[in-house]
């Protein structure tokens, strides 16, 4: 298969997604960033693979969202400690000091996600601050127009670019079923444990939300469009972003045992049910062949003109490699612990922010003490 045909079925795949989950709640709360990511990946390799010159410059918002495919940022000045500090503070100055500043996003009681991840994956773009779209109206156009247009749009026009030769129908759009998710808002602060913990080990804390928002959306993948189905497309696509969200997901994590080992084992040792944590330890113990093996076709997000047999679909299709299954059995083998260990860790509860009561109080005393300053002066 070639790589036009891999790129164009990428596309189809992408489409399908969004516009079968367009009207989930949980997913245009916490997994459209996750797909965001994912379709600005796909549309600057594209462009980049096959130099479309009589295509438009592909939107540079969409370039810096595809460079955020890591959670770790130990080749930015400061490493991943700076990326942290930056992140919180973005939340932190978009609030008052009487409000929690940090959200996150539950499905019965267990973490889906981050506004943390959100405010990440447009780190370098026109909305590094996203919470800037609640008061600037132009930059709040512009990021609609990015999401609704510039994106969907952008994917539409590849896609007739490519026109390979269609050897497999295009996919069929149903809408999945709208899964329910409830907001619960923390102070940072209280949330990350300032009188505790390091600076190092709350960097920890917060690459593991990232990696925990990017497992859940291969499991979000799994849950609504395997189902059960042989469908090509849908295991195409879990196969697709199984492999690439495991091996940023897995350097993360190898990166947080390797540099920062007394943290790392602060959360192996917080996990109580033992054959769970012994499971993660052996992951990452004695699977260096299936981590070797999930490096090799998430590098295929490149398209290879060159040798069309290195392209992702081919690999797929060949029966002898039988990809989707393998795919099949690191996800329950490693995805799901992993998951599971780092739930058992990421809890948020009621003391992690202020209730509304508390909130009113502390305004009432910060507004006292501003107009107190202001008249001394």
């Amino acid at each position: 298969m070639s790589a036009h045909e891999t790129a164009w079925t990428d596309i189809q795949c992408l489409k399908r997604v969004l516009f079968s989950s367009i009207r989930s709640q949980s997913f245009s709360a916490v997994y459209v960033f996750s797909f965001l990511r994912d379709a600005c990946i796909a549309i600057e390799e594209i462009n980049n693979s096959f130099k479309l010159t009589d295509f438009n410059l592909v939107d540079n918002d969409i370039k810096k969202i595809r460079q955020n495919i890591k959670i770790f940022g130990s080749n930015e000045k400061g490493g991943n400690k700076a990326v942290y500090e930056k992140i919180r503070t973005t939340h932190e100055d978009s609030f008052e000091e009487w409000e929690n500043n940090i959200g996150f996003y539950l499905m019965n009681e267990k973490v889906l996600g981050s506004t943390l991840y959100n405010t990440y994956i447009f780190k370098g773009s026109s909305f590094e601050n996203p919470y800037k779209l609640t008061t600037d109206d132009k930059l709040k156009l512009k990021f609609q127009k990015l999401v609704s247009e510039t994106v969907p749009h952008t994917l539409i026009n590849l896609e007739n670019h490519l026109n390979p030769d269609q050897i497999i129908q295009q996919p069929t759009i149903k809408p999945i079923k709208n899964e329910i998710t409830r907001g619960f808002d923390v102070r940072a602060e209280l949330f990350f444990n300032d009188g505790e913990y390091s600076i190092m080990h709350q960097s920890m804390i917060f690459r593991l939300i990232l990696t925990l928002q990017e497992l859940n959306y291969v499991r979000f993948i799994y849950l609504n469009f395997l189902n059960n189905q042989d469908n090509f497309f849908d295991n195409y696509y879990f196969s697709r972003i199984l492999t690439k969200n495991m091996d940023t997901v897995l350097k993360n994590l190898i990166n947080i045992s390797k540099y920062q080992a007394e943290d790392f084992m602060t959360w192996m040792n917080s996990i109580k049910d033992y054959e769970l944590r012994h499971k993660i330890q052996g992951i990452f113990e004695h699977e260096h062949t299936i981590f070797k093996w999930i490096k090799k076709y998430r590098d295929m997000v490149h398209y290879d003109i060159k040798n069309p047999k290195n392209n992702f679909l081919n690999f797929f299709m060949d029966d002898s490699e039988d990809v989707f299954k393998k795919c099949h059995t690191i996800y329950h083998q490693i995805l799901l612990p992993i998951r599971e260990g780092i739930l058992s860790y990421i809890q948020v509860n009621k003391q992690d922010q202020y209730s509304l009561f508390k909130m009113l109080y502390y305004r009432r005393k910060i507004k006292h003490q501003r107009k107190k300053r202001s008249t001394q002066h």
